[in-house]
């Protein structure tokens, strides 16, 4: 439905970056993201926020027999 990435430092290669991604909601049919990419000393290279709808034939698949 919607990604948004903002850029606010150059990244260099060799360089080893830590990722953290959050879901901030994942609903029925809505789940809702961000993700930053840091710098070793903590800095922010990159921010984004997605909202995204849900793989239903994923979901289906998913269920949990609770058996009989």
């Amino acid at each position: 439905m919607n990604l948004n990435v903002d850029y606010l430092r150059a990244v260099h290669a060799g360089v080893t970056y830590a990722v953290v991604g959050t879901t901030v909601h994942a609903g029925k049919t809505r789940t809702v993201s961000t993700a930053t990419v840091a710098d070793p000393d903590g800095n922010p290279c990159a921010m984004a926020h997605a909202t995204t709808t849900g793989n239903l034939v994923f979901a289906r698949n998913r269920k949990v027999s609770t058996g009989a």
